[in-house]
């Protein structure tokens, strides 16, 4: 009877402590940045799902930041253009942008179209400004925060027609911590 309660006690305790350390494998986890592409990654890991991606900013002795390009990603049935960043070989984030310029009208509703997408997957954003830069630019900018990781829409508008707009989803591992003032 003492060694079926010894087994008995080996095998609770075994399993308190698979369940602890499954615990903190979630919480310890890498969050998607984007697509499949997990927070930590390295360059390789990366390279090997995008084999068309270019290197288009190298890590130097004095910035250890690289940059791969992938071009062939349809949003909103505009071309985009990603940029996967790493720190010391491991992906910090990842930024979407337009490949064509826009201006206008054009620039205004791709905009919407990506903000009402971003709203209806990721919820209400937590952070909304919007402001004059300039004379010529006005911009806007959501942030979303969810499962660790930050999602940033930006929009500069120019405000003549004639001018370029600029566009950016940012994908960066980390949270929004509201200060609680109350």
């Amino acid at each position: 009877m003492k060694k079926f309660t010894l087994i008995i006690c080996f095998f609770v305790a075994l399993a308190f402590i698979m369940t602890a350390c499954s615990d903190k494998a979630n919480l310890t986890s890498s969050p998607i940045l984007w697509k499949d592409i997990k927070s930590g990654m390295s360059f390789d890991e990366v390279k090997a799902m995008y084999p068309t991606a270019e290197l288009v900013k190298e890590a130097d002795d004095t910035n250890k930041v690289e940059v791969l390009l992938f071009d062939g990603v349809i949003i909103q049935k505009e071309n985009f253009l990603v940029q996967f960043v790493f720190e010391d070989k491991k992906i910090i984030g990842v930024s979407l942008y337009p490949k064509n310029e826009f201006k206008g009208n054009i620039a205004d509703e791709l905009f919407d179209n990506l903000e009402e997408e971003l709203s209806q997957k990721y919820g209400s954003p937590v952070e909304e400004n919007s402001d004059r830069i300039n004379l010529l630019y006005d911009f806007k900018r959501f942030v979303w925060n969810t499962q660790g990781v930050i999602i940033e829409l930006y929009y500069k508008r120019a405000r003549f027609s004639t001018d370029i707009s600029t566009l950016y989803v940012y994908y960066l591992a980390g949270t929004i911590e509201k200060e609680d003032n109350l």
